[in-house]
C-alpha cells in the first residue's frame, strides 16, 4: 500500500539498494587508504605518510571527477584537495586538543 501511494516500483527499490552498496564500498575503500599505513608502520612513521597519500588520494579523486562535471582538471583538482586539507586540519586540531 504504501509503495503504491509513494509510486516506488521494485525498480527503484534494487537502484537504491545497489547505490547504498557502492556507497558502503566507497567509504570502506576510502577509509582504509589512511588507515593501511598505521597497520604496517609506527605511528611515528604512519601519520606523515598517511597525510601525504590521502592528499594525493583527494587531488586524484578530484581530477577524476573532471568526466562527470567537464570542468578543468587542475581546477578540479585542487577544490577536493584544498576541502579535503581543511576536513584533516580541522580533525588534527580536535585530535590535539582532546588528546590534552
Amino acid at each position: 500500500m504504501v509503495t503504491h501511494e509513494l509510486r516506488i516500483s521494485d525498480n527503484q527499490k534494487s537502484v537504491s539498494l545497489k547505490g547504498g552498496f557502492y556507497m558502503f564500498l566507497a567509504y570502506i575503500l576510502g577509509g582504509i587508504v589512511p588507515l593501511f599505513f598505521y597497520l604496517v608502520l609506527s605511528i611515528k612513521n604512519a601519520l606523515p605518510l598517511s597525510i601525504v597519500i590521502t592528499l594525493i588520494g583527494l587531488f586524484t579523486l578530484g581530477m577524476s571527477m573532471t568526466k562527470f562535471t567537464k570542468q578543468p582538471i587542475l581546477k578540479s583538482g585542487l577544490r577536493i584537495l584544498i576541502l579535503g586539507g581543511i576536513a584533516l586540519m580541522v580533525g588534527l586540531t580536535a585530535g590535539i586538543l582532546i588528546g590534552e
